[in-house]
């Protein structure tokens, strides 16, 4: 299968076994084609986009549990000085882990969207690949 698609008004030679884009982008014999491109899909790249978005979720879920643990007990004293300080160090650290939260979740979906963009796009190659060879044979 092919790991890169050509951009319309792009000429590219086909031929041998190459899975890499050509050496140009540039219309070949007509250059009232424009400038198109070459647009790389790499199955690998997708799976490592979503790797990065889950251990990232898990490294901040990981930073979560540690505010957590380190928010339990006020570390400044019983007096009112102490106990104000502790109460507002409690809330910037529940507002602070909040926002991990939030980030947390929107890793998620960006990792499940990844995930959905390299199967959509191998479904749509393969499905390709299939009317090219039933043309051929």
């Amino acid at each position: 299968m092919t790991e890169y698609f050509v951009q319309p008004g792009t000429r590219v030679p086909l031929g041998g076994e190459s899975t890499s884009p050509p050496d140009t982008s540039v219309p070949r014999g007509n250059p009232e084609l424009g400038d198109g491109g070459v647009v790389q899909v790499i199955d690998a790249e997708w799976k490592r986009r979503a790797g990065v978005a889950r251990d990232l979720a898990a490294e901040l879920a990981g930073v979560v549990a540690e505010l957590v643990r380190v928010n339990n007990g006020n570390h400044y004293g019983n007096v009112p000085e102490g106990t104000n300080m502790s109460e507002r160090a409690a809330e910037f650290v529940n507002c602070f882990a909040a926002g991990l939260k939030e980030n947390i979740e929107l890793l998620d979906a960006l990792e499940a969207l990844c995930d959905q963009a390299h199967a959509e796009l191998t479904a749509t190659d393969s499905k390709i690949g299939l009317v090219f060879e039933s043309i051929n044979a």
